[in-house]
């Protein structure tokens, strides 16, 4: 929906600059193009400081890319084929001037995420996260006491804006969720009481308690989890039960749909009207890279990172150089003192590394339990102090082989590696079963093989009675050939 309200108000400023009556049809035809740049210019510009809407302009410039497309297809199935030959070079004379015009706006899109967004100055104040979250849960409780219909708006302004700052979201994110996922959160369906009473720890299974937990369609293909906390469920439950007196049409799919199409409300919008209302600036942007900035400073195993990461929704690359803001003081308290060190003239082996960096070397535990244990966790409770850290695969080391080991492996396991003349040219056939080959190595391990487990030692020495009896065999089968 929104593309299209973008390209009707291209349309409009197309039609105003225009000399004569227009099409939107028009619009995509190269004597007209001239004029399309110029709306497209209008349109990005700022009456403040004469600046452009460099986001808004690769946005215009993608709509219109994909407009191009759907014209050719639907001009294709249509069989107007001179219409098809005339969008065709529209399209090839678009591209030939893009990159002058979006050249500098994809430029300035990508210096203001990796650079100013990312500054520490950028982030929300806890102060006024905490103001926030104080005025959002006084006015829930207030709206739901004295509800009244004309407040439904209000009350799902709030809940939106609170389920998208509480998990990180994007701003467009938790507004979308459907009645059909707010139906499984509520019954339970990702979290079923049977692997909840599994959990061992008191103080983790009283924690899963306190939340609804939902999937939703987030970026691309993905699906992103969004946690429902329990200060937003009654609030959630009166706006399903008040749909159809606010008049939102049964047919709408979406939990905070709107009465005036079959929709779902704005997200950002709910999120910016609540924090005018609470007279802070926050979004929910800034909010993602306080998270992802939070994250940084913790040293999380290597389990909870894959899961933060799944929550956020991006990759640890996208976490690292769009969201996070620069670790400053990690880097001069580590780097700093290293460097000095080997500025003062200290060698390789007088060098010492600050304390700070031997540590990190070590094995390190996840904070994120101890903080969850102070922050939501009852007093009574005592969260597991060693949290289960994952195994991590480790490459495969080469091993070789010495000609004594490999003599004697050949004279050990000889009966395997004869075969018959018609069979030469292949590789099939047995191999050792796993107690002899272990039976093997109990008893003449081979050097290059002491250092390993015994399960890696057997599977390096089937793999090299399975190379040897290939070169054993594809040996026969050269002489063989010699003689005949």
């Amino acid at each position: 929906m929104s593309e299209m309200r973008d390209l009707a108000r291209l349309y409009l400023s197309f039609k105003s600059l225009s000399s004569q009556p227009v099409t939107t049809e028009e619009m995509f035809r190269r004597d007209n193009l001239s004029v399309l740049r110029d709306a497209i210019e209008k349109m990005v510009e700022t009456s403040e400081d004469g600046k452009e809407k460099y986001g808004l302009k690769l946005t215009l410039n993608a709509i219109v890319q994909r407009t191009i497309k759907s014209l050719k297809g639907y001009y294709t199935e249509t069989i107007q084929d001179d219409k098809y030959d005339e969008i065709k070079k529209f399209q090839l004379a678009y591209s030939f001037r893009s990159h002058e015009m979006f050249s500098n706006a994809r430029y300035q899109c990508i210096s203001s995420s990796v650079d100013k967004a990312r500054r520490p100055e950028q982030l929300p104040e806890e102060e006024e996260l905490m103001k926030l979250k104080t005025f959002i849960s006084g006015q829930v409780k207030l709206v739901t006491d004295t509800f009244e219909i004309t407040k439904y708006a209000w009350l799902r302004s709030l809940v939106v804006c609170r389920l998208t700052l509480y998990n990180g979201r994007r701003g467009e994110e938790p507004s979308r969720m459907l009645l059909s996922q707010w139906a499984d959160a509520e019954d339970g369906v990702w979290l079923p009481s049977d692997q909840v009473l599994k959990i061992e720890d008191d103080a983790e299974k009283y924690l899963v308690g306190q939340f609804r937990l939902a999937y939703l369609h987030g970026k691309g293909r993905k699906f992103v989890p969004v946690l429902l906390p329990e200060d937003t469920i009654e609030a959630i439950k009166l706006l399903v039960a008040q749909r159809q007196s606010h008049g939102i049409k049964e047919n709408n799919i979406f939990l905070f749909g709107t009465k005036s199409s079959s929709s779902n409300c704005s997200g950002w919008h709910s999120v910016k009207s609540v924090c005018i209302q609470a007279q802070v600036k926050i979004n929910a942007t800034k909010n993602r890279h306080r998270i992802s900035t939070i994250y940084a400073s913790l040293d999380m195993s290597l389990e909870h990172q894959r899961i933060f990461l799944d929550h956020m929704g991006h990759e640890a690359a996208i976490s690292r150089d769009n969201y996070q803001c620069p670790i400053g003081i990690k880097e001069v308290r580590i780097m700093g003192k290293l460097l000095n060190n080997i500025d003062k003239g200290a060698s390789t082996e007088t060098v010492k590394l600050p304390e700070m960096l031997q540590q990190s070397t070590a094995p390190k535990k996840s904070k994120l339990p101890e903080m969850l244990q102070q922050s939501i966790a009852p007093k009574k409770f005592k969260l597991s102090e060693k949290p289960e850290e994952p195994k991590e695969k480790t490459k495969s080391e080469k091993v070789t082989w010495s000609k004594e080991e490999t003599a004697e492996l050949r004279k050990v396991f000889k009966d395997f590696f004869t075969t018959s003349t018609s069979n030469t040219n292949c590789n099939s056939g047995y191999l050792p079963n796993k107690e002899e080959i272990i039976n093997f190595l109990k008893n003449q391990m081979p050097q290059c093989l002491k250092l390993l487990s015994m399960q890696t030692a057997y599977l390096k020495t089937r793999t090299k009675l399975f190379n040897e009896r290939k070169t054993i065999r594809e040996n026969i089968n050269r002489h063989q050939n010699k003689l005949i």
